[in-house]
């Protein structure tokens, strides 16, 4: 593929996964931010690179679904804390 093409911070932030894919099937990212090159983005060459890029694909995944949950209203934020701490140690 080898295209070129120029986006926005915003849209990486927005679509990560897709920016990954597209990058793993040789196309050169150019993000900018506030209309200046920030910085040009390719994939780096090897037979591992489909493997790494799914299994970080998937942590992505995994990492925004967990951010979306809905917080319970009727905790504090310290309820909240101690729950997030139990589940990350399984201190249950």
């Amino acid at each position: 593929m080898n295209s070129q093409t120029t986006i926005t911070i915003q849209e990486v932030r927005r679509n990560l996964p897709n920016f990954l894919e597209r990058l793993n099937k040789g196309e050169v990212l150019t993000v900018i931010a506030h209309s200046r090159p920030v910085v040009t983005i390719k994939a780096e060459d090897g037979q591992n690179r489909s493997a790494q890029t799914a299994k970080f694909l998937e942590s992505v995944r995994a990492a925004r679904s967990h951010a979306t949950q809905k917080l319970d209203p009727t905790k504090s934020y310290k309820q909240l804390y101690a729950e997030s701490i139990a589940d990350k140690y399984d201190l249950s």
